[in-house]
């Protein structure tokens, strides 16, 4: 702002000095042609009269007539021009029209100088706000970049937490692939196991549970039926045990019990005490050749069910 303020004084300086040196030399321009109108008045500045007059002196007669008239002549273009070099030395400031020219041009120059003064104003208040502004952007930006290494360092502990869960990831993607591979493997093993040759099964965990379901209720059938077979034998046997000892001795009281365990099906036989304790262990070790050979015939038959099964 000051260096334009400089520089609109500078112009305003060189402007004054350029009109005083113009204002001289219309002056000195003014004065020779003043001259030179003087020396050559009588021939070109009259026009016709000029050379009418120049005929009149040319004649040695006109020469003596006309010479006062043609000293009155000069005598009245000297005073006009001494009056015109007066008018045209003041002409450069006295003349109204330049003296206006010159103050509206000054008035111009205070009014631009003034628009100046107001504009370098201006700038000066908002080179302080932008002052302003630029210490709090600087505040800004100093919280900013803290934040900005808080928030890098978060990023670098997100990053190795990421690369990490990365690797737990893949851990459990083998581990998920080997047990449905071992999953897939149990549940074939299992499908061959489960298989006849009248019904293949599927190696599908839906049909292998099905078949499960039918395997566990048959088992649940075939144990109850065992459960009551055995019940049977060992009935059957305890009524043969009975039949023999009485056939052998011919015991009364062994008939009794044996008829009393065959009118109930369930409940434990009393035992049977003989007089003679070596005759009934015989007899006991006869009855229990006889009661394990029935059971190993019992179990021959179960097994071969269950193979046929």
């Amino acid at each position: 702002m000051n260096d334009s303020l400089g520089s609109v004084e500078v112009d305003l300086r060189t402007c004054r000095e350029n009109f005083e040196r113009a204002v001289a030399d219309k002056e000195c321009i003014q004065r020779q042609s003043a001259v030179q109108t003087h020396l050559r008045f009588p021939m070109k500045a009259r026009g016709k009269e000029g050379f009418a007059f120049k005929r009149q002196i040319c004649t040695p007669g006109g020469l003596i007539f006309e010479s006062p008239k043609a000293l009155w002549n000069t005598r009245r273009f000297t005073t006009v021009r001494d009056r015109d070099l007066k008018v045209s030395r003041g002409e450069g400031i006295n003349h109204p029209g330049n003296f206006i020219r010159i103050v509206y041009l000054v008035a111009n120059e205070i009014l631009e100088i003034d628009r100046l003064r107001q504009e370098k104003e201006a700038l000066e208040m908002q080179h302080r706000v932008t002052e302003r502004e630029l210490n709090e952007i600087k505040e800004k930006l100093s919280i900013s970049t803290r934040n900005l290494g808080s928030a890098s360092g978060n990023i670098a502990q997100q990053e190795s937490l990421i690369c990490q869960l990365r690797e737990e990831i893949k851990v459990r993607d083998d581990r998920v692939q080997r047990l449905q591979a071992e999953q897939k493997h149990t549940l074939e093993s299992l499908a061959i196991q489960l298989s006849t040759p009248t019904r293949f099964v599927d190696s599908i965990e839906m049909t292998i549970k099905e078949k499960l379901h039918e395997v566990l209720s048959e088992n649940k059938e075939k144990t109850a039926r065992l459960n009551s077979d055995r019940t049977q034998v060992r009935w059957r046997n305890r009524d043969w045990k009975l039949d023999g000892e009485a056939k052998y001795e011919n015991n009364a009281p062994c008939l009794k019990l044996l008829t009393a365990r065959r009118r109930h099906s369930v409940g434990n036989a009393p035992p049977v005490v003989t007089k003679n304790a070596l005759e009934y262990r015989k007899t006991r070790v006869r009855y229990l050749v006889i009661l394990v050979s029935h059971f190993q015939s019992i179990e021959s038959v179960i097994y071969l069910t269950s193979e046929d099964h």
